[in-house]
C-alpha cells in the first residue's frame, strides 16, 4: 500500500471517529461533568448512574449539584427529570424548598443551568450565588474548570 493512500485512510478513520464522538455528545447532551460560576454538576439523565451522596447507600440518581465546592461539601440531588431535545427540566432542594431547574444544551457545547430560586449553600450561614442562571462547561472537554479544580475526584 502506498504511503499516501495509507495516510488518507488514517485521516478518514480519525475524522469519522471525531464526528461520531461529536454526534454522541449531541445526542445525549445531559450526561457528564460540568462546571462554572461556582457550580459543579455531575449528571446522567438517561441512565441515572450517579451515586447520590445524600442517600445512605449512595443509591444512583440522575445527578448532583455542588455549589461553591471548594468551600462547601454538600451535594444537592437532581430529581424529576424531563428531557425534551436540547432542554431538560428537573427539581433540586435548595434552602428548604424545591427549586425548578432548567437545563439547556447550547450550540457551542456548553450547558445553561437556571434555577427558579437561585442557588443557595451553607458556609457560616445560608448564602446565595448572585445569579439564578449560569453557563457551565464540560469538564471532559475543557480540562479543569478554575473553581472546580479537583472536585471531580471528591464528588465520585
Amino acid at each position: 500500500m502506498k504511503p499516501a493512500i495509507l495516510l488518507k485512510a488514517i485521516i478518514s478513520v480519525l475524522l469519522f471517529s471525531s464526528v461520531t464522538m461529536a454526534m454522541a455528545q449531541t445526542s445525549r447532551p445531559f450526561k457528564g461533568e460540568w462546571c462554572g460560576g461556582g457550580l459543579y454538576v455531575k449528571i446522567d439523565f438517561y441512565g441515572k448512574t450517579i451515586p447520590d451522596p445524600n442517600s445512605m447507600d449512595e443509591y444512583p440518581c440522575a445527578g448532583i449539584i455542588k455549589i461553591k465546592p471548594e468551600i462547601n461539601s454538600m451535594s444537592y440531588t437532581i430529581e424529576n427529570i424531563k428531557v425534551n431535545g436540547n432542554r431538560a427540566t428537573a427539581t433540586a432542594y435548595f434552602a428548604e424548598k424545591d427549586s425548578h431547574l432548567t437545563f439547556e444544551y447550547l450550540s457551542d457545547g456548553s450547558l445553561r443551568l437556571t434555577s427558579s430560586d437561585g442557588f443557595a449553600y451553607v458556609d457560616d450561614s445560608l448564602k446565595k450565588l448572585p445569579k439564578s442562571s449560569y453557563v457551565l462547561h464540560n469538564v471532559l472537554h475543557s480540562g479543569e474548570c478554575g473553581t472546580c479544580k479537583n472536585v471531580g475526584a471528591t464528588a465520585r
